[in-house]
């Protein structure tokens, strides 16, 4: 009996052994990507477990419920590291941010039933719906130094590559369906890129497919292996994976951590209305029942509370209210659409506060009432012209120009550079912006860009003009490309410091597509 009980100790532990370090999505392989198995697709339902035993699904002092859909989450969470040592780093980070789980998860409340069913649907790993917190904390107005917007963090040039519509009155990689479907389309696609490696996919969605694809091939070079653990990523990435898994471990052991997770239902949060264009949206938000903030948090891609042909004109109210909305827009006379709307101050508001409450600018509300300061008094009534109102109060409402794509300045942007990026000139770029060409521009400043959304693909080199501070990786990092490669096409060897003022070769398409024959 005794050797017995040693015999069956000894497979559970081989087991448990194996459960531990067996789980994590990555290629054994030490020369090349390895192809997803069957195994790795699994039923939408199937519950997996991680590798350290079963999840803790307490949440403190609270008792879980069945309608708790983080709890459902965390059950299909199976990606884990080599080691603990590989995301040791990522744990202390969140250790000494311990309250910004707690909050992402709060924040995750309307879309998360949303986003999980896209996951299902799709049939994707579920770690995915933890890549919001990494990229915004769950905040739907989250804007990067680098102009990446939205839950999911998108730039403007992946947005213009999915077809998402982005102008000064709306912005997709902000609206939560659009920019959801979006983020899925292009995991799926750097998915099938790395041969079914997730860790693979979700450095590149940090970094670019093309950085990590040259970092494979310098290891393949060397006889070295080419899985994440393995590859020389830029520091962010190297951070952002191991900060995913790590994420992994704190959800799945909550109170272990001292996260308190937000629970939330899964029942839909919202549904969807097309209020066409040409509508104030403050109407929506009084016909919907709703309050400003929650309109806001599940309508982030208007820019203004206006909707306008040609770009999308769809809004999210919450669930069971799409009908009332419906049928509210329905009646309404096209004259009643863009018809002023009457306010009644009441005691404590101030002008910038109601301007900020119906989305429009303090100089246009002052301008509609004739007035010269911004004084008001209780009782006051006062006219709040539409959001989308031509400031000159003609009738001519210019869609092109309304639609015309935006570009967000960054630190040492040059209308030069941005020229040579969207193919088109310096006095087209001045001249839709009315502006000079010698014009200082201002970091979060927005550009309006002729000609709709095409940047450059020419194959010609695109030159940045070093300034005060930049280095070989800030440059990289800004133009999604290579250390190795700014070195190459500019000719540098590491002892040459860059220079102020200094030009150097940032993008070479011509390049990119002979190493991708």
């Amino acid at each position: 009996m005794l050797g017995g009980e040693s015999f069956r100790a000894g497979i559970i532990a081989c087991l448990f052994t194996g459960c531990l370090f067996g789980c994590a999505l990555k290629p054994s392989s030490t020369t090349s990507v390895t192809p997803a198995t069957p195994a790795q697709q699994r039923e939408p339902n199937e519950p997996v477990r991680t590798s350290d035993d079963t999840p803790d699904l307490t949440r403190g002092a609270d008792s879980p419920t069945a309608d708790d859909l983080w709890r459902r989450i965390i059950v299909e969470l199976r990606m884990t590291p080599p080691t603990p040592a590989h995301i040791k780093t990522a744990m202390h980070h969140f250790a000494r941010n311990e309250d910004f789980v707690s909050a992402a998860t709060r924040r995750a409340k309307p879309y998360l039933h949303f986003i999980y069913h896209e996951i299902e649907r799709r049939r994707l790993p579920f770690e995915i719906t933890l890549l919001p917190i990494i990229e915004s904390g769950f905040a739907p107005r989250a804007t990067s130094p680098d102009g990446a917007a939205g839950i999911w963090q998108l730039m403007a040039s992946t947005g213009h590559r999915f077809r998402l519509h982005q102008s000064r009155w709306y912005d997709g990689r902000r609206d939560i369906i659009a920019s959801t479907s979006v983020a899925l389309d292009y995991l799926e696609e750097l998915r099938d890129r790395f041969f079914g490696d997730w860790l693979l996919a979700f450095a590149a969605y940090n970094c670019g497919a093309r950085t990590v694809e040259r970092a494979i091939e310098r290891n393949r070079r060397a006889g070295l292996p080419t899985d994440f653990w393995s590859l020389d990523l830029p520091r962010e990435t190297e951070h952002y994976v191991p900060r995913l898994l790590a994420l992994v471990e704190i959800l799945s052991h909550p109170q272990a951590h001292a996260v308190k997770i937000a629970q939330v239902s899964e029942a839909p949060y919202f549904e969807s209305v097309d209020v066409g264009g040409g509508l104030d949206l403050n109407r929506v938000i009084e016909w919907s029942g709703m309050n400003a903030a929650d309109f806001e948090a599940l309508n982030p891609g208007f820019r203004t509370r206006f909707s306008i042909a040609g770009a999308p004109t769809t809004v999210l109210v919450h669930k069971g209210r799409s009908s009332a909305v419906a049928n509210a827009v329905t009646r309404l006379s096209e004259a009643e659409r863009r018809a002023p709307r009457a306010h009644t101050v009441v005691a404590g508001e101030t002008l910038s506060h109601i301007a900020a409450e119906m989305g429009v600018a303090v100089a246009t509300i002052k301008r509609a009432n004739g007035m010269h300061t911004s004084r008001i008094r209780t009782g006051q009534e006062l006219l709040i012209p539409s959001p989308g109102s031509i400031e000159d109060a003609t009738d001519a409402f210019d869609t092109d120009i309304a639609n015309a794509a935006v570009h967000v300045i960054v630190r040492g942007d040059t209308l030069w550079d941005i020229a040579r990026r969207y193919a088109t000139t310096v006095n087209a770029i001045a001249m839709i912006n009315t502006m000079s060409h010698d014009k200082t521009l201002r970091p979060g400043q927005e550009l309006r860009l002729p000609g709709g959304v095409a940047e450059q693909s020419d194959g010609t080199p695109l030159h940045y003009e070093v300034k005060q501070g930049d280095s070989l990786w800030t440059i990289s990092r800004r133009f999604n490309v290579s250390v190795a490669d700014l070195k190459k096409w500019n000719r540098l060897s590491g002892k040459r410091y860059l220079q102020p003022g200094q030009k150097l070769v940032v993008d070479k398409s011509a390049d990119d597509q002979q190493q991708e024959i």
